[in-house]
């Protein structure tokens, strides 16, 4: 009967101040060993820094973030666009094209030389994503690259 809100929840920290990640694992509810930037508590098979980098769920196996990227090869250049989160680069995780040789012994980890720009919102996630556009360099017959997302 026209009740008015007066309190609104208000959250109190003492101690140090949170990182963006922390921030981010605190809003999803993920604590202690859950929350390691390492860990995968809805098991999905993405770890919680991947999870923040792209949008998804850590409580939920059926959301793993923004799975939507976009390629294209000119001759010279693989253009690989991914999403990332808007920000400052200390409010959100690194974003790196790391390469492998080959598929089967998958030794990921050399991050490759590849040009970056962020650009416009990412289609249907306007408020939290934007569009960053890697020219990566084509010098074999063959190359194998994958987006790696850290802390």
């Amino acid at each position: 009967s026209g009740a008015r809100e007066w309190l609104k929840p208000l959250k109190l920290v003492s101690g140090t101040v949170l990182n963006a990640y922390e921030n981010w694992t605190d809003d999803n509810e993920i604590y202690n060993e859950d929350a390691r930037a390492t860990d995968d508590p809805d098991g999905d098979g993405k770890n919680n820094v991947y999870e923040w980098g792209l949008g998804g769920d850590p409580s939920d196996s059926a959301d793993i973030g923004i799975t939507d990227v976009y390629g294209s090869y000119d001759g010279t250049f693989m253009v690989y666009v991914h999403p990332i989160l808007k920000g400052s680069d200390d409010e959100r995780p690194t974003y790196q094209i790391i390469e492998a040789d080959d598929l089967i012994l998958a030794n990921w980890g050399d991050t490759l030389n590849a040009t970056s720009q962020e650009g416009g919102a990412w289609p249907g996630h306007t408020n939290d994503f934007n569009a960053m556009t890697n020219w990566i360099p084509v010098a074999k017959d063959y190359n194998f690259f994958q987006l790696d997302i850290k802390e």
